[in-house]
């Protein structure tokens, strides 16, 4: 009974070993996948759900979480070192067998997506036509507060944040002077003008949108959602053979590979 339970206890030890190895070769495939479709500039990570073998049998993978950081890009397509992230969780993604044998992810199907970004402020100042703003969560949920300089006056401004699709929409509600210096008319037009902008959130796949805006002391956290949902991405070639030489270089330095 015990070289019995003994046997059963290895079986299961190897079974387990074999679903993560294989799941860690298909998050992989996954993270290109997003990458592209979801245009980032930063490879993101993505996890599968426990079991994976009994999900491929299946062609249909009930649970998986994709996590990317730096999620804004330079001219040159660079990703931007700052405090930007996002998690989406994919319900119901659909690659039958045959498909993952032959590595073919270029239209991938999912029932539902949901999941949260993260912007920090720095990068909302970034997309204004205004320079050296300060800026701060305001007196709402939905509200931010600028300072700024403006001909010697200091100017406090509440601005309202609003969704479009993936889009972030900044429209000032108040400004103000101080007590000794009021706005003109003329600067406060001035300002409602070039404080008046829309800053595209990257990161989100077609289909999804976003769906609420909440502003706290880390930046502005946006949820997003999206139901029946197609990855379409074709994943350039010299990007895939790239990937698939880092691929073999992690697994050569696991097994210490011998040329």
């Amino acid at each position: 009974m015990t070289k019995l339970l003994g046997v059963v206890v290895l079986l299961l030890g190897l079974l387990f070993a074999a679903d993560r190895i294989a799941a860690h070769e298909a998050e992989s495939e996954l993270a290109s996948v997003v990458q592209h479709a979801a245009r980032l500039p930063r490879r993101p990570t993505v996890s599968v759900g426990f079991p994976f073998l009994t999900q491929v049998l299946r062609g249909r993978y009930t649970d998986i979480t994709v996590r990317a950081t730096d999620l804004f890009a330079d001219a040159a397509g660079k990703p931007i070192p700052d405090t930007s992230s996002l998690q989406l969780d994919f319900a119901g993604v659909h690659v039958p067998l045959s498909r993952l044998l032959q590595r073919d992810f270029r239209h991938v199907p999912v029932d539902r997506i949901a999941g949260t970004a993260v912007i920090p402020f720095d990068r909302i100042s970034a997309a204004a036509h205004v320079r050296n703003l300060a800026i701060a969560p305001g007196p709402a949920p939905d509200e931010l507060e600028f300072r700024l300089s403006v001909a010697a006056i200091e100017v406090g401004v509440v601005a309202r944040l609003s969704i479009d699709g993936t889009v972030l929409a900044v429209t000032p509600v108040q400004i103000t002077g101080t007590e000794d210096a009021a706005v003109s008319a003329v600067i406060e037009a001035q300002l409602r003008r070039e404080l008046t902008y829309r800053v595209q959130i990257p990161g989100m796949p077609a289909g999804v949108s976003l769906t609420n805006v909440t502003v706290n002391p880390a930046g502005v956290s946006l949820d997003a959602a999206g139901r029946n949902v197609t990855l379409d991405a074709v994943v350039p070639a010299n990007a895939r053979a790239a990937e698939q030489g880092s691929a073999m270089a992690r697994r050569c330095r696991a097994v210490s590979c011998v040329p």
